[in-house]
């Protein structure tokens, strides 16, 4: 309870038996004491629970001891209930204390909170916003690639009509762009079908046991009259027995896909390289070149859709973009990634790393 601003709290016990209280008269001195020369009476209470063991003793100024109040001593008064009173403003205080430190924590929780939920949020949505982005950058670099041969094909067409009394010899420069942008849309289809399927998650992999030597050496015998066209040396340095589950013609598309590419970048004179290696439980493939070597500002870049470095060179080149990112798709689908490194000038080594069967033992074939 608060009584003129304090705090009490009241405690109140109910005894088993009555607790009899005795109360006798002796001097203030003391029951030895010359009641007369005090000249005053004093009074003393003795607890008990009967009266048999106790006296009173009473004094007057007189000096003489009264006989009727010695031998009657007063009546016992009998206790039922015993109530005592606390003061509590100590306690109150620190409960006080105690609560103002709870608002300020709750209100801080409460800001923490809203604080990580609004992170977190944000933390979720980075992936939906960095695909969306990717998609609509996807779309809008697909029409364009689209949209150049189109308008190429058009122009050319409407030029050789502008001028019908000529013979197809002397459109054969027109007819020759127009025939090579039809071709060059017919192998962007081919890419962005891919592309497309594994965007919906509807390409699926053709499992069976592959030996990467194996594969290796067949896609390079492809590239042999390419690479000697163009005065460019291939070699080789391949381990024997390295084999893994993959799909066998995906995994041919991503070492045409490589190969291809530097090809198109080493000059003549130059030499491609091809690896394989095992490092434990990976098979470790690395394509390297002696070529031009790519930027470092466009490094991070090049496994993205439709990123050329030099668009005007890649374009002449009959590139669309789209192969480092077919071939990260195909690394990723079989568990394994692709990485690159490049100096300007000096060449650049792109490298396969996929999990490889266990060594000395035959994989099965996935159902």
């Amino acid at each position: 309870m608060k009584i003129g601003g304090h705090y009490y709290r009241t405690l109140f016990l109910a005894l088993p038996s009555p607790l009899l209280l005795h109360r006798s008269h002796r001097p203030p001195g003391g029951a030895e004491a010359d009641v007369g020369a005090s000249g005053g009476t004093g009074s003393a209470f003795v607890y008990g629970s009967d009266s048999g063991g106790t006296g009173s003793a009473s004094g007057s100024g007189s000096g003489a001891a009264d006989p009727a109040s010695s031998s009657s001593p007063a009546a016992p008064i009998p206790i039922m209930h015993v109530q005592a009173v606390v003061n509590m403003d100590a306690e109150q205080a620190m409960l006080n204390r105690l609560a103002d430190w709870f608002l300020i924590g709750l209100g801080l929780g409460g800001a923490l909170t809203v604080l990580a939920g609004l992170y977190l949020a944000n933390q979720a949505l980075r992936p939906i916003r960095r695909s969306w982005e990717q998609q609509r950058r996807f779309t809008a670099d697909a029409s364009h690639e689209l949209r150049m041969p189109l308008s190429i094909i058009q122009a050319n067409a409407e030029l050789m009509l502008m001028h019908p009394d000529r013979s197809a010899l002397e459109h054969s420069e027109q007819i020759s762009m127009v025939l090579a942008e039809a071709k060059r849309m017919a192998k962007l289809a081919d890419l962005l079908l891919p592309l497309a399927r594994s965007d919906s998650g509807r390409e699926e992999l053709l499992l069976g046991d592959v030996r990467l030597d194996e594969l290796i050496r067949h896609v390079m015998r492809l590239f042999e009259p390419l690479a000697e066209l163009n005065g460019v040396r291939l070699e080789a340095e391949l381990a024997s027995g390295v084999e893994l589950t993959g799909d066998r013609d995906k995994l041919q598309q991503l070492l045409v896909i490589l190969l291809d590419n530097s090809l198109k970048h080493t000059p003549a004179g130059g030499a491609i390289r091809v690896t394989l290696t095992r490092r434990g439980q990976q098979a470790v493939m690395m394509v390297e070149d002696t070529g031009e070597g790519i930027a470092g500002e466009d490094l991070p870049h090049i496994f993205e859709r439709f990123y050329r470095g030099d668009r005007s060179r890649s374009r002449g080149d009959g590139g669309t973009g789209l192969g480092l990112s077919i071939a990260r798709w195909i690394a990723e689908k079989h568990g394994g990634a692709i990485t690159a490194a490049s100096q300007p000038g000096r060449g650049t080594t792109m490298t396969v790393r996929l999990p490889a069967a266990p060594a000395g033992k035959r994989i099965g074939r996935f159902k």
